[in-house]
Parts: structure tokens; sequence; C-alpha cells
């Protein structure tokens, strides 16, 4: 059993390193101000926080965004791949990233905790990228069993918000359930020491879990219906305003390659992510959406539904009213 753990949590940092490979190093990337290059032209450097999937590994893959962005006068640099969103939020506060992509959770409590940023895209999520895990061995077979439970989930994450959001539509006060706060990758060893009873989590985890660390899915994301969102730091919205809109209309424009081929662009995501072969057929097996949206009245609509339910559940200190933190016209309405 102790060199299975080891295993699962080797392969968990497998699959982090793996996502590294031809990506830029986070640590070296260069300030966002304007530059003067080797030709005397201005070049500005944006820099993208990314994680472990979704539009960012696709466009490092094919390499057109850059391409795109040095015609413009604009470099890129990729910082991650990050562990999760809040690491990816103290990037932005940190001024070490420009851009990030996370699930609408996380960002509002970023928002909350302070973390100067505006919401520029959308993008629907999927619910069959989140789940609900217990060992195969397990007793359990339904969330509602999970009363007096132990489930492992991230702060303040899509994690919590997907937790007790199903637990509110299964009519099962949150206080029934002990939720135990710690990384993926821990909670990954504590299921398969058996410390938790269950864990919330989202792809690739849950594929890792699902295919290499002997779990199962009892429930997905579907209770907690979701956005993703794309921010800028709002320091750069403000002094550079056309520099954010051609960085998205480029990241729109990987987008719409990436939903009209769904399977090929899928593939490359994989690629980029390293993961064993078992693992990439189950990530591979799952919805995904790549579309970039405008932040309309209907996202922020769902957004602030969101934000406020965060507040009286308790995850975050006060609410926020989402509608403040809107970039509108960052990218274009789909026909």
């Amino acid at each position: 059993m102790r060199i299975f753990h080891i295993f699962l949590a080797s392969l968990f940092a497998l699959a982090l390193a793996a996502c590294t490979s031809g990506a830029s190093a986070p640590a070296a990337a260069p300030t966002s101000a304007s530059q003067s290059g080797s030709t005397g032209q201005s070049t500005t450097n944006v820099r993208i926080a990314y994680q472990k999937g979704g539009l960012a590994l696709v466009a490092i893959q094919r390499g057109l965004v850059e391409k795109q962005l040095a015609q413009q006068g604009i470099t890129v640099s990729w910082v991650g791949p990050l562990a999760d969103a809040p690491t990816g939020y103290e990037t932005l506060r940190a001024r070490s990233a420009d851009f990030f992509s996370s699930a609408t959770a996380p960002a509002i409590s970023a928002l909350a905790a302070g973390t100067p940023m505006k919401f520029v895209a959308a993008t629907k999520s999927t619910a069959e990228g989140r789940a609900f895990l217990v060992n195969k061995t397990s007793s359990i077979q339904s969330v509602r069993e999970l009363v007096g439970k132990s489930v492992a989930v991230q702060r303040g994450n899509v994690a919590e918000y997907t937790l007790l959001k199903t637990l509110e539509t299964d009519n099962i006060d949150k206080d029934r359930v002990n939720r135990v706060y710690i990384s993926p990758q821990d909670a990954a060893i504590a299921l398969g020491q058996a410390k938790v009873d269950a864990w919330v989590t989202w792809d690739p985890y849950v594929s890792i879990a699902e295919t290499q660390g002997n779990a199962r899915i009892i429930a997905d994301g579907s209770a907690a219906p979701d956005y993703g969102v794309t921010v800028v730091r709002s320091e750069l919205l403000d002094a550079q305003p056309e520099i954010v809109k051609k960085v998205m209309t480029a990241l729109q424009s990987e987008a719409a390659w990436a939903s009209a081929n769904l399977n090929e662009a899928t593939q490359l995501e994989i690629q980029q992510q390293g993961l064993p072969a078992d693992v990439a057929r189950a990530v591979a097996s799952r919805p995904r959406n790549y579309d970039l949206l405008p932040v309309d009245e209907t996202v922020v609509t769902s957004m602030q539904g969101v934000a406020t339910w965060l507040s009286d559940a308790g995850v975050i200190p006060s609410p926020v009213d989402v509608s403040k933190f809107v970039a509108p016209g960052m990218v274009t309405p789909q026909k």
C-alpha cells in the first residue's frame, strides 16, 4: 500500500512536470512594461498564467497566439502550469502575471481577498469536469451518504462550491459534512489512505485518481452550474486597454479554432499535459468547451449568483458586486 501511495504522489508530480515542458518558465517572466527591441521598435510583454488544463495548453502547442501578437509588437510569456486557481490569483497579486483563467468561485474568492483584476471573458463549464470521488472499496454510493463523513476540498475553490451547492440541492445542511481543506495532491493520498471518505476535485485530477488511484465517481458537478472566467490585472487594463483587447482577440481566435476542431484541440491539450495513456483517454472522454464569450448580462447574473451564494455560505467574508469588476468589449459576441 505504501508503494501505491508513493506511486500516486509521483504521478501527480509527473503530471505537473510534464505540463511544464515547452512552456516559458514562470520565475523569469518579464514585466508587462513597454520595452524597446533591438530594432528600436517598442514592444510589450504580457504574461499569461495558466493551470494544468484548458485553452492555454492548446495555444502553447500551436504557437499561433504568440505569432499573431508578435506581428503587433506584443510578446507572450506563459506562466505555469500552476497547481490551482488560488496560486494563479496569488501570481496576479504579486504582479507576476497579467492574465489568468479559472472557474467562477475561486475568482470571486480572489476578488473578496482584494485581488486587483477585471473580468474580460467567460466560458461555459461542463459538469463532467468536476466530480465527487470515493475509494473503490468504499460503501458510499451517493452524496447523501456523505453525511457525517469527511470530504477533501480546496478552500474557496470550485471544488468547495461544487460540494456545498450539491449538498444544498440535496437538502443536506453543510455542517453535517466535515470539510477537510487540503491541496489536490494531498487529497489524492488522503483518499488512498482512507484518511478522508471522499474528495471533490476537477480534471485532470479526476481522471488521474479514477484510472491510477483506485477511486470511483459518485456524482459530477451538475448541481453547481458554473462559468469559467478570464481575468486581467487592473493595472494593465487601465494603462494599456488596447493591449488587453489585442491579447483577448488572439485568444478568442484560438478558442474559435479549438471549438471548431474539438478532437484535435483535445489531443493537443492532452499532449501538453503529458499524462499516461489511460489517464489521457479518460480526460479525452469528458465533454469540454473552449469558447470565449463576452461577460454580458447573462454571465454577470450567473456569476453574481455564485458570489451571493458564497457569501451566504460563509466561504467569503462579504458580498461582491460582480458588475463593478467587468471590462466590456474585450471579446466579440458569438454569431
